[in-house]
């Protein structure tokens, strides 16, 4: 028997890889937020502009100046000169939209919440809720404590400021109808409080047009979270009337 052929090794085909495919193009989350947010330490300065103090406390506090202008001018020290402790009487109500479309800013209003609760103003009040404030708020950003709206409100005075925090309908981009009514009438509502009211939009200026956040700017002084539209929202809530929109 003739000896079998020995077997010839040939490499197998190699199938060139298929190149996976190449996804959409997803939506830049940053074009939706502001080309020059608000720093922390703006908010921190600017918040100070929102206090009301007044020497309305005990008579206490050590006047060291006028305590050593007396003893020069007697020649002799008889007495400490005293005054009143200040108290501040500022009031701020903090309404700020939580999840949804508000997700990419929420960094930004952490930063504004905790630089006014740490501005030293005399009270400061926060609600957070989505899309738009209801009946029922929450006192937590997580929104897992409810909180009457009314009873938020319960310390409101016409001395009291009223800054709401929403893209109002610009991230997501069109108009409905119902959003508008709903805000209107929570408008509608705090401005028989306060005439100190302002709304605060992360959302550039220049995507307003054709949303329902174009709507309802015309309610309410609103301004862009940058520098100067943060300044002019203070302003506004402060009597001095921001330019909205800036």
């Amino acid at each position: 028997l003739s000896p079998a052929p020995a077997p010839v090794i040939m490499p197998l085909p190699v199938r060139a890889p298929v190149a996976p495919p190449t996804p959409s193009p997803a939506r830049e989350t940053a074009a939706l937020v502001t080309q020059d947010p608000v720093s922390r330490r703006t908010m921190a300065y600017t918040w100070r502009y929102l206090r009301r103090p007044v020497k309305d406390g005990p008579c206490d506090r050590l006047d060291l100046t006028a305590t050593v202008e007396r003893a020069a001018r007697q020649g002799y020290y008889d007495r400490p000169v005293l005054t009143r402790r200040g108290t501040d009487h500022g009031h701020l109500v903090l309404l700020v939209d939580q999840g949804g479309s508000m997700v990419p800013f929420h960094r930004l209003t952490r930063d504004l919440v905790q630089t006014a609760v740490a501005a030293g103003l005399g009270q400061v009040d926060l609600g957070y809720f989505q899309n738009v404030p209801p009946p029922l708020v929450y006192a937590d950003p997580h929104r897992t404590r409810p909180l009457e709206l009314a009873r938020l409100l319960a310390d409101c005075t016409p001395r009291s400021s009223v800054l709401l925090v929403s893209d109002a309908g610009a991230a997501r981009g069109g108009r409905v109808q119902q959003r508008f009514q709903d805000t209107a009438r929570v408008l509608v509502e705090l401005k028989r409080l306060t005439g100190a009211l302002a709304w605060l939009n992360p959302v550039p200026a220049e995507r307003w047009p054709g949303t329902t956040a174009q709507l309802i700017a015309l309610l309410v002084p609103m301004f862009p979270m940058t520098a100067d539209g943060f300044g002019n929202a203070v302003d506004t809530l402060r009597g001095l009337g921001g330019r909205a929109g800036r």
